[in-house]
């Protein structure tokens, strides 16, 4: 009789805790995204009305993906119709893609599968890299430049912080930022940060004629489309902040703080 109770006690433990694990816990959060057309936008975004939308978070160890409620029916799984979406510590929301049956998304430059029968709630990696409109970067993974060159990780070694500034020469605030580190070169060196500015969809007539307008001592680096997936870049500028041991510790800059 008394061997029984610690047993039976024993068992019903485990059977809680294997049953908290199978169970999909998730958080519902808001998200305000601009929007066109019934679509999230993420270029340009104060041009257009923002609408506020449901997000299930689905819990990962390494990601934090969601599946939003674009409809706001309540249901969340709905394919051509709901998003799903990665998001960034540091971003105020995630970058969406259409609900499909089969869907992809890269972390750290590693694919990974979200499907319907698992109810989208586990990634499961891809047999090899496939390019996807969602991507998710929390470590460095080399920068691939439109000349087939790469920006290992190396160059962070050397730095207290490395700042990766994506620009284009048509993007106003990227070239008023670049001209405003240009007349902070001293003070980058004494914080021991290392400043990489990298355009992307420009050409390359247009970047030159903007360096040689401003009299910027930068060289003129482009950035391939695979890397631009990866990174996620869509809005312009776009910044991403890296340490020494190439852990993403921001998405912004400001020499003042």
């Amino acid at each position: 009789m008394y061997l029984k109770k610690p047993f039976i006690l024993i068992f019903l433990i485990f059977t809680v805790s294997i049953s908290c694990k199978e169970k999909d816990i998730s958080t519902t959060v808001e998200f305000s995204f601009a929007t066109h057309e019934n679509k999230p936008l993420f270029v340009d975004e104060y041009l257009f009305n923002k609408e506020t939308k449901k997000g299930k978070k689905l819990n990962s160890r390494s990601t934090e993906w969601f599946l939003i409620d674009w409809n706001g029916n309540g249901k969340f799984d709905e394919l051509g119709i709901d998003y799903y979406g990665v998001k960034s510590p540091f971003k105020s929301r995630p970058i969406l893609s259409i609900l499909k049956r089969k869907n992809t998304l890269n972390h750290n430059g590693i694919s990974y599968y979200l499907k319907q029968k698992s109810g989208f709630t586990k990634l499961e990696m891809a047999d090899s890299n496939t390019s996807s409109k969602v991507s998710y970067i929390s470590n460095y993974i080399p920068i691939e430049l439109a000349g087939g060159e790469k920006i290992e990780k190396d160059v962070l070694e050397n730095s207290e912080k490395t700042v990766i500034y994506f620009w284009a020469s048509w993007c106003r605030p990227c070239v008023e930022k670049l001209v405003y580190m240009e007349t902070q070169k001293e003070e980058l060196n004494k914080r021991n940060i290392n400043f990489i500015p990298i355009y992307y969809k420009s050409s390359y007539a247009s970047v030159r004629e903007e360096i040689n307008k401003r009299n910027l001592g930068i060289i003129p680096i482009e950035l391939s489309e695979k890397s631009g997936q990866q990174y996620q870049v869509g809005a312009l500028p776009e910044t991403y902040v890296f340490n020494r041991k190439g852990e993403l510790v921001g998405e912004s800059f400001d020499l003042k703080n």
